[in-house]
């Protein structure tokens, strides 16, 4: 498991990728599940006990939840206009999915989990 440091300040317009650098060419060879931002310091216990669990959106100190749980999308099928990821939290931190086909088994929506939060 890799842990990333970011300083991201999400009260102005700095753009956040995830899955890909900022220089282009440097993209994570799998599927993304979940992504948690967080503005407090997570111990590894915390992190290893909650990873595969489903958080409620309102956790302290939990800034930006994607799921990647897209009720309207077609796992593998033609979702063209399924653009959104949506921030989970009440802060609306909705991302927007940019240079994916969302077409067909690959660069697309999957079919997945979707637990109660």
């Amino acid at each position: 498991m890799a842990f990333l440091r970011s300083f991201y300040d999400f009260t102005n317009t700095t753009k956040m990728r995830i899955g890909s650098s900022i220089c282009g060419g440097n993209t994570i060879p799998g599927d993304l599940d979940e992504v948690r931002i967080w503005d407090i310091v997570r111990t590894s216990e915390e992190i290893m006990g909650f990873k595969d669990a489903v958080l409620p959106p309102s956790a302290s100190g939990l800034i930006a939840y994607y799921d990647f749980d897209n009720q309207n999308a077609v796992g593998g099928g033609n979702n063209s206009g399924e653009t959104t990821l949506e921030d989970r939290t009440a802060n609306n931190n909705d991302g927007t999915l940019q240079n994916f086909t969302l077409d067909g088994a690959t660069s697309n929506w999957l079919v997945g989990f979707h637990g109660s939060i």
